[in-house]
């Protein structure tokens, strides 16, 4: 879309950005009718005063000349206090704009910053991992806060300069009308070598929000506690440091030859305007040297060919910056007008009163981009009471499952059945307050403990006795009740009076999170990462309590866990391969039971090690 609007200059290019002033003025009139009217108003009036002011010198210096003549003073006086009401009009109306603009631009950013987490939020799973999407979020987070109070602010001074533009010009073709066309005319001749240099500002820009983000998370890795332990470790500051002055070398490089390009351009026309300005201003001296001019009508013809001029070079550079702003807003309406429904979301009107049953009938999913399937003919029933485990390989889409159990993915083949009702039917915000999750991926919210519980279930997030259950049926209650302001506790880095957990006790906080939910359905992707064996123990314990009549599935790598539940998938490059209880899966002797041999014999390995350290000890 910018590409192509970039390689050539035309006059639709103009013309497409004053069609987009509707939607503009749209937008800005939503954010706030008040001020955005005042300022409006403002502007036009402000738009008249350097003509008044024109007229009003204009006709004080012929007073003064005739008061000479006559001796009554009178008249200058009278010309003289409206000389000067019109500059304290002026000066009020400045100081109101510049209060307007400075609440107005404040509500603004606020404004667009939240309507661009708002379509972030709408946005589905496979978007964020789009990296074209991606660079558009960043463009938008880049330009539009300030782009587009700045083209809110020339499309007033455009309309505010036309009105100035017509006053000034009118006071100059009264005398002589070619002059006041030359003067329209004469900033013109800059306008497509400006206007060029616009597009490719604009391409330089667009070009750099791959590396803008690049740069963005060099900043975050040094920056993260997590990340900056490693980097310590492996020495990494020198790399990362040059890789990011590299990036901010490249940028200064373009600016510095963009700004190269906009001296030659500007001294060129600068000069060539200079010289015409400067010969209409001698022809009016001549005219009044050989007395066909008053020296008042001197003073206000000069201040008129002036104003001639600078306002037509004023509109002509006001249009060159909207096209090119134009261009970055373009950035923040197309990641604005996004699609976010998916293929069925005008089927899915049936809410859930609980979930009874999954069923997973020959699901296909694939990855964009991947040559093989995330998952391939997966079919399977789980039941009220029941508890399932997803074992395999790293890759073998047991995560991939769970996401489209809730609906992060939803354009897959086949069928998955909630209380065999299709899941492309049901409602998908009802669905999910159905289910507690902990991803592998866990967040840790730099927030107090209250919010890192309190997530689970909004409604319940005040209720103190709700969140310590959670805690304790996550076996992290003991912990949160040492911490120095219990569940207002900040935790993390980020903020003033925080304190850091171990990654143990985050993923605790995490499981809590989901027992917090009211849920039929719990989901624990891999939630052993960050637990020894004992604690994973436990942890499955407390889960097999809470899932008593509930539906419980549970991916890990650790089998001493798995094996206590009532039914194990085992996936292999997204097939299943086996399925049954642990005792069937072992007399099977497939791969589950080569895993799982794997597994306790390392145990094994690791038990004699240590038992012969303690014997030469």
């Amino acid at each position: 879309m910018a590409t192509k609007q970039l390689q050539d200059f035309s006059l639709s290019n103009i013309w497409y950005t004053i069609r987009s002033w509707p939607r503009v003025l749209k937008l800005l009139w939503d954010i706030h009718k008040g001020y955005l009217s005042i300022l409006i108003l403002i502007n036009i009036l402000q738009a008249v005063v350097p003509v008044l002011s024109l007229l009003a010198t204009q006709n004080l210096v012929n007073q003064v000349m005739v008061a000479q003549k006559t001796g009554d003073f009178s008249l200058v006086l009278w010309g003289f206090g409206f000389l000067i009401g019109i500059g304290l009009c002026n000066e009020l109306l400045n100081i109101i704009e510049n209060y307007c603009n400075s609440i107005f631009k404040t509500i603004l950013s606020n404004t667009l910053g939240y309507k661009i987490m708002e379509k972030s939020t709408q946005l589905k799973l496979a978007d964020f991992e789009d990296p074209n999407i991606q660079d558009d979020l960043k463009r938008a987070q880049m330009e539009a806060n300030y782009r587009i109070f700045e083209i809110f602010s020339q499309m007033i001074a455009f309309v505010s300069g036309v009105v100035t533009l017509i006053s000034a010009v009118s006071v100059v073709a009264v005398w002589k009308w070619w002059i006041a066309v030359i003067l329209m005319i004469t900033p013109f001749i800059s306008f497509i070598s400006f206007f060029r240099l616009g597009q490719e500002r604009f391409f330089v820009q667009y070009k750099r929000a791959s590396r803008f983000r690049f740069s963005w998370y060099l900043f975050f890795l040094i920056s993260k506690d997590n990340g900056f332990r490693e980097i310590k470790l492996f020495g990494l500051e020198k790399y990362i440091l040059n890789k990011y002055n590299k990036i901010n070398e490249t940028f200064l490089t373009e600016d510095r030859n963009l700004a190269k390009k906009q001296v030659k351009i500007s001294l060129t026309f600068e000069f060539l305007d200079h010289i015409v300005i400067g010969s209409i201003i001698l022809f009016i001296l001549w005219t009044t040297f050989i007395g066909k001019m008053l020296i008042g009508n001197l003073v206000g013809m000069v201040q008129a060919v002036n104003l001639t001029y600078s306002t037509s070079n004023t509109l002509i550079h006001n249009v060159l910056t909207l096209c090119e702003n134009n261009l970055f807003i373009q950035q923040l309406f197309h990641y604005l007008d996004l699609t976010t429904k998916s293929k069925s979301d005008s089927l899915k009107d049936i809410e859930l009163s609980t979930i009874e049953s999954i069923e997973f009938r020959n699901v296909y999913f694939q990855y964009p981009d991947m040559d093989r399937p995330a998952l391939n003919r997966i079919s399977f029933t789980l039941k009220k009471g029941e508890t399932l485990a997803l074992v395999g390989e790293n890759g073998s889409g047991k995560s991939t499952l769970v996401k489209l159990i809730t609906q992060l993915y939803d354009d897959f083949q086949g069928d998955i059945l909630i209380n065999g009702i299709s899941i492309k039917s049901i409602d998908v915000t009802e669905l999910r307050r159905k289910i507690g999750v902990v991803f592998q991926d866990f967040v840790q919210y730099e927030m107090p403990v209250r919010s890192n519980i309190g997530f689970g279930d909004l409604d319940r997030m005040d209720d103190d006795q709700a969140l310590l259950d959670a805690a304790q049926k996550a076996g992290i209650q003991s912990v949160i009740e040492q911490m120095p302001k219990r569940l207002e506790t900040q935790l993390g880095q980020w903020f003033d009076e925080s304190l850091q957990l171990s990654g143990g006790q985050w993923q605790r906080l995490a499981i809590a999170r989901a027992f917090m939910r009211k849920a039929d359905l719990y989901i624990l992707d891999e939630p052993s990462s960050f637990l020894d064996p004992k604690a994973e123990m436990d942890v499955f314990n407390r889960f097999k309590e809470l899932v008593t009549d509930k539906l419980g599935i549970f991916i890990s790598h650790r089998f001493s866990s798995v094996r206590f539940a009532d039914k194990i998938l085992v996936l292999d490059q997204g097939e299943i391969v086996e399925q049954g209880t642990h005792r069937e899966l072992m007399a099977l002797d497939g791969l589950y039971a080569e895993l799982y041999q794997l597994q306790v014999s390392s145990y094994i390995m690791e038990k004699d090690k240590q038992t012969n350290q303690e014997i030469y000890m």
